[in-house]
């Protein structure tokens, strides 16, 4: 089974979700949390993204690539995706923020290519 959303849900307590990210066209193949290490939620909860069932810290924005060719910037403040990058011709496979350095954003797909861009380019 493949996703063409993003949930996100508590996993502790009653397991709810408290976010369904939609937007892309095709399954996610990859995400990837923002390194700015801005928090959204003060709360000792830990949180979990059930696309492709990664566990991870909250941060305030998540970058997801898809089948659909594109990559996703969302806003996880409001749980909305804030752009879509277009550019690739063929399925997105990854995504990767820079740890250090430039905020670039890297993708890489299976038309051959690799592109980068400013995190910013996403705003």
């Amino acid at each position: 089974m493949y996703y063409h959303a993003a949930v996100l849900w508590n996993v502790y307590g009653e397991c709810d979700n408290w976010a369904v990210m939609k937007g892309h066209s095709g399954a996610i193949m990859e995400l990837q949390f923002s390194p700015d290490d801005k928090y959204v939620r003060q709360s000792p909860s830990r949180w979990t993204m059930t696309s492709p069932f990664i566990s991870a810290i909250c941060f305030s924005a998540l970058y997801t690539c898809s089948t659909d060719k594109s990559v996703c910037k969302w806003d996880l403040e409001v749980c909305e995706r804030v752009k879509k990058l277009k550019g690739h011709q063929a399925y997105v496979n990854s995504v990767h923020c820079a740890r250090r350095g430039p905020q670039l954003l890297c993708s890489g797909s299976d038309d051959g290519t690799i592109k980068v861009c400013s995190v910013s380019c996403g705003d």
